[in-house]
């Protein structure tokens, strides 16, 4: 099986704030270059557009951490949307609904990477999770 890192624009400016320690411009072409060889030459130039060297540290850290197959850097084009969805899909991360367009995901009870401000649970009209 395949392993990826998949990072959409969105991921870059959430975690813009809370990456690691700062780094220069001189670190940052080191990490370029050691994440360079597992990406295609649209997804390195996607990357380079990005002038914020700490994303690249990141990045780097990650492909460091996962070893990753490839990396996929998104830029929230309807083609990038869905072609994450038909990946999700594929890989068995995601599966479809009856519902055209819609697939559930469902984490392991030991995962621990859950934003509680973010999270959303689906539940029946009319049933609430919280006090309203």
């Amino acid at each position: 099986m395949e392993r990826h890192i998949i990072l959409t624009r969105g991921e870059f400016s959430k975690n813009k704030g809370t990456m690691m320690q700062s780094q220069t411009v001189d670190e940052s072409g080191r990490c370029l270059e050691y994440i360079r060889a597992r990406m295609s030459q649209r997804d390195y130039m996607r990357l380079l557009a990005i002038k914020i060297p700490k994303v690249h540290q990141f990045i780097a850290e990650s492909v460091e951490l996962c070893n990753p197959d490839w990396i996929y850097i998104a830029a929230d084009t309807p083609e990038d949307i869905d072609y994450i969805r038909r990946m999700a899909i594929e890989t068995g991360e995601e599966k479809p609904l009856a519902m055209p367009g819609h697939t559930v995901h469902f984490d392991g009870p030991h995962d621990q990477g859950r934003d509680r401000e973010a999270t959303k649970y689906l539940v029946p009209k009319g049933d609430y999770l919280s006090r309203r």
